[in-house]
């Protein structure tokens, strides 16, 4: 009985070879997880360092007897700390990184259009006042 139980507990115990491609998927799963775990870490992190100083004084100050610079200083520290994730948000995320490139490519781009007919119709002026002094 006992043997049948080790022999049942060893062959279930045993780590089946995994391909390779299969270990590459699940590297890259582990570091996918890791990346996200440190985003969210310091989006975290930005988030209680700009609302912590903000909740402490509502919640301790109710008769309102601490100055207004006090209260100027909480209400700066999430502007900052938004404006902070925000931009650790495009640096991280690719996506939304490559599509405001893609944007300011097209509004570059429109521009150079508006200037180009802008020197085009003041060209075409200037040969017309030409041919009329003629």
């Amino acid at each position: 009985m006992n043997l049948i139980t080790y022999i049942n507990v060893a062959c279930s115990r045993q780590i089946l070879g995994l391909s390779q491609t299969k270990l590459t998927r699940l590297n890259k799963r582990k570091r996918r997880n890791l990346r996200l775990l440190r985003q969210f870490s310091l989006f975290t992190i930005i988030f209680l360092f700009g609302w912590t100083p903000f909740i402490l004084i509502e919640v301790i100050d109710k008769e309102e007897k601490l100055s207004d610079i006090f209260y100027l200083y909480t209400l700066i520290l999430p502007s900052i700390c938004i404006l902070i994730d925000s931009s650790v948000i495009l640096h991280w995320n690719k996506t939304i990184y490559q599509q405001i490139q893609l944007w300011k490519q097209i509004l570059l781009r429109k521009t150079e259009i508006i200037n180009d007919e802008r020197d085009y119709h003041v060209t075409t002026h200037e040969i017309t006042l030409m041919s009329r002094n003629s």
